[in-house]
């Protein structure tokens, strides 16, 4: 099953309450009709097959011990030069036609209604912007950042960045009491 079949069972009007019981803040944010035009955007556009399957899962928070619901990719081809954390991927740039060609895992099935994985999938898909190409245009963004200081020397690297404990130090130091 992919997104794209799930997008074909259900109208708008199937849609909204759903959307609105997983994320009632959607409403209060004025952006209902924002998720109405993706969503007759989505069906019709042509799915585009993935080696990524779109997987949702209940996780628990290690800060706060409270349950979230994770959308993320499943990479079924992972670079094995890469290191490998955990199996799941970041999805959120992803062109919305590979997310309607993703597959979905059988836990996802299993675990989420249709209307379930669809509202996820909405949220997600749209958590950077609601216009494709402005997502797109922020993972560009994002990848010539990269780039950028990639073909840094080491001291401009220096000069021009923090390391995490410099900046948990520096940030310590500013809510300390000051000294009279």
């Amino acid at each position: 099953m992919t997104l794209k079949q799930i997008i074909k069972n259900y109208t708008w009007l199937n849609i909204k309450p759903k959307l609105l019981e997983l994320y009632p803040e959607e409403e209060e944010n004025g952006n209902l009709a924002l998720y109405e035009e993706v969503l007759e955007k989505l069906r019709f556009l042509p799915p585009v097959s993935s080696n990524i399957m779109l997987n949702i899962t209940y996780q628990q928070d290690d800060f706060d011990n409270e349950t979230y619901v994770d959308v993320s990719g499943k990479d079924l081809n992972p670079d094995p030069n890469l290191p490998i954390f955990t199996d799941a991927c970041a999805i959120e740039f992803t062109q919305w036609n590979k997310w309607l060609g993703m597959d979905i895992t059988e836990n996802t099935i299993r675990d989420f209604s249709e209307l379930e994985i669809l509202c996820h999938s909405l949220y997600e898909m749209t958590y950077i912007d609601f216009d494709e190409k402005s997502i797109q245009n922020e993972i560009e963004r994002i990848k010539d950042i990269k780039d950028e200081y990639d073909n840094m020397s080491e001291d401009e690297k220096r000069k021009h960045t923090w390391s995490a404990d410099d900046l948990l130090k520096e940030l310590g130091d500013k809510d300390e009491p000051e000294k009279e």
